[in-house]
């Protein structure tokens, strides 16, 4: 007994008026004013957070509140871009809950979620895995 190919002929015959199917258009979450600032303040909460920022594995800032520090802000373009390239390294969604200090005593928590990342100031005199521990939901043991 002779077995189908599953070749092109084995494809079921579309109808002669058949349409294409069309995706609706969807607006970029991104893009949107009100969707980046609901990202931007879920971090808010946590005490010791003085600086957020929501950036791609490249680099690039999709939405920030540093309080007008343009240096943290480059800063975390940085670090994230370093942070992917590690994650990339050791295997995919391996980058969760980075903690980075700068020279100059900079503290900075880098989550990932998922395409981009967010980034975070924390305050002098704060515990950056104290914070880190409570956005991830884990129990500090601190």
């Amino acid at each position: 007994m002779a077995r189908p190919s599953g070749g092109p002929a084995s494809r079921p015959p579309q109808k002669a008026d058949a349409k294409p199917i069309k995706k609706a258009a969807t607006v970029d979450l991104l893009d949107d004013p009100e969707t980046r600032d609901l990202m931007l303040g879920q971090f808010w909460q946590f005490e010791g957070v003085n600086g957020v920022a929501i950036i791609s594995s490249t680099g690039k800032v999709i939405a920030e509140d540093m309080r007008n520090n343009s240096t943290v802000v480059t800063l975390a373009g940085f670090y994230m871009r370093g942070a992917a390239r590690i994650a990339r390294t050791l295997g995919y969604n391996v980058f969760d809950g980075v903690i980075a200090r700068a020279a100059n005593g900079q503290q900075m928590i880098m989550v990932g979620m998922g395409a981009t990342s967010a980034v975070l100031s924390v305050a002098p005199g704060h515990d950056p895995e104290v914070i880190r521990d409570a956005i991830m939901g884990v129990e500090s043991h601190r």
